[in-house]
């Protein structure tokens, strides 16, 4: 896994190479919180801080970078991000946002052409927060070291709506999903949007609820012929849920859902996987599922496959999982 401390400059430049064409909030390409600061229309400045990651919004330009200069709390909620940003906690201990009861905690709704990037932060929803992520639109949102917890319904509610034929990205890596009531992830695109998920090196966990998963993904109501929604997992750890690990649905025609699992694990979930609908595909490569019930459920012509090098040891089968040959 890419450490936080090397990567950090890259983020920031891929975030601007990302993005483009977004209105001015405000003139700074970079700006700093500081539990110590305070909040004004010219904060900012590494000896003139801001106080909250929402002024600190205000007063910076486009496609800016804002940096977190010590430990603290840097909500409240709702932060509304309306262009491309990177807001970076770079190890200097632990940053936070909180989300008001009733209310998320982040709320993303940019452009197409604009990315963010948050790296470092904990989220939390106490709770009685509804989303700790609410993503609407942009090219896309990538999260490095990032841990939300603790939300009355979605760790994540990434529902991209773009327009169609538009694509948008959510990109993780590390951190960890836990403790969010219904769904850690719930990724449904609207509008003909196309989405592509990566998760590497994540923990995505404690799902109490009888109803939602640990990661739900859903394009069967996206409503264009050509949408698609794709995930691609590695190296991350699932477990303990209630009732479904990954939950996957797709239309009968059109628009289509496929996952790859690679090098990774569900343990302790009632149902590892369900998939429905014609459209809906989930591929699994070197990694183990224990503990469960039924292993995968595949309904409406729904297809879930191994390349034969998995480790699987459960209660009740659903039936031997289809192989497919290593390539």
């Amino acid at each position: 896994m890419q450490s936080r401390s090397n990567g950090i400059f890259q983020l920031a430049a891929a975030a601007l190479a990302l993005t483009s064409g977004s209105a001015q909030a405000g003139t700074l390409s970079k700006a700093w919180i500081s539990s110590a600061g305070v909040d004004n229309g010219s904060c900012g400045a590494i000896t003139a801080p801001c106080r909250h990651l929402s002024q600190a919004l205000l007063n910076v330009a486009a496609n800016a970078e804002i940096d977190v200069k010590d430990p603290g709390a840097y909500g409240p909620g709702p932060i509304t991000i309306t262009q491309g940003v990177s807001i970076i906690n770079n190890g200097v201990g632990t940053a936070g946002i909180q989300a008001p009861s009733g209310q998320d905690a982040i709320i993303i709704t940019a452009p197409s052409t604009d990315a963010v990037v948050i790296v470092g932060l904990n989220i939390g929803g106490l709770g009685g927060g509804v989303n700790g992520i609410q993503f609407n639109s942009g090219l896309g949102v990538r999260l490095v070291d990032t841990t939300i917890s603790g939300f009355a319904q979605n760790g994540i509610n990434y529902t991209p709506n773009n327009g169609a034929g538009k694509f948008s990205f959510l990109d993780i890596e590390g951190g960890s999903l836990a403790n969010n009531t219904v769904n850690q992830l719930n990724a449904v695109p609207t509008g003909g949007s196309s989405a592509s998920i990566t998760m590497r090196n994540c923990d995505v966990s404690l799902n109490a609820s009888t109803t939602g998963a640990l990661i739900n993904l859903d394009n069967s109501t996206n409503g264009a012929s050509n949408s698609s929604l794709k995930a691609t997992i590695t190296n991350c750890s699932l477990h303990h849920a209630a009732n479904v690990g990954i939950n996957i649905v797709g239309p009968a025609t059109a628009s289509q859902v496929g996952v790859m699992f690679d090098h990774s694990s569900i343990a302790s979930v009632n149902t590892p996987i369900v998939a429905n609908g014609a459209n809906a595909a989930l591929d699994l490569n070197a990694s183990t599922i224990t503990d469960g019930n039924a292993v995968f459920t595949a309904t409406n012509g729904a297809v879930v496959s191994s390349f034969g090098n998995n480790a699987i040891d459960f209660g009740n089968s659903s039936g031997a999982i289809p192989l497919k040959a290593l390539q």
